[in-house]
């Protein structure tokens, strides 16, 4: 009787012992399984591009805004420039006279104003100069640098010009040697450099 019931219970045990290696091995086959059959998907929206604006500053004088080679006291020359945002974003800008010398740069006197201050507005400069300037009969330069209007500093400074996108504006320039100037500014000789030094608006105060 105790030796047939030892041997149900290995006959048990053994068969104990293999169901549970093969429902052990069943459950890491049903592991690896599923791990194998998950479902992925990816997708994305159109993609979101970008792309820079410009700042251009175009000007229409190729050659001297304003010039003599032959000035006697009492002598004025005009000028004109058309100022062209030809750039994608809004601009500032502002301008500087660097010139050759300081003598005779100092004694002519440059006026600036925008042609639309005029009293017969349109697109030539009149010879009258209008009651408001952008710079008033003051030195046409100098060696170091005379701010004509604005300043080329970053950001917003008093004086500079502002261009939307695709605008532009007429600039009248006069240059006159007074009469009362002597002899002491015979066969003198001088070249000013306008700078127009432009940035954009967007993000920059």
């Amino acid at each position: 009787m105790n030796s047939a019931r030892n041997l149900f219970n290995r006959k048990s045990g053994g068969n104990v012992g293999r169901s549970m290696l093969v429902a052990s091995l069943s459950v890491a086959a049903i592991a690896t399984s599923v791990t194998g059959a998950y479902f992925t998907d990816s997708d994305a929206p159109t993609g979101s591009g970008f792309t820079t604006g410009d700042v251009n500053l175009a000007l229409s004088a190729s050659t001297a805004i304003v010039a003599n080679a032959n000035m006697a006291p009492g002598d004025v020359e005009y000028g004109t420039v058309t100022v062209s945002n030809s750039g994608s974003l809004e601009l500032r800008y502002a301008l500087k006279s660097v010139t050759t010398e300081n003598v005779l740069a100092a004694q002519l006197d440059l006026t600036v104003w925008d042609e639309s201050a005029e009293a017969d507005v349109g697109t030539d400069c009149s010879t009258t100069v209008p009651a408001t300037t952008l710079y008033a009969a003051a030195d046409l330069g100098s060696t170091t640098g005379v701010k004509v209007f604005g300043d080329a500093a970053t950001g917003a400074q008093a004086g500079d010009r502002t261009l939307a996108a695709t605008a532009s504006e007429v600039l009248c320039f006069k240059a006159s040697l007074p009469s009362s100037t002597g002899n002491s500014f015979e066969s003198l000789t001088t070249t000013a450099t306008f700078t127009f030094d432009s940035e954009q608006t967007a993000n920059n105060a």
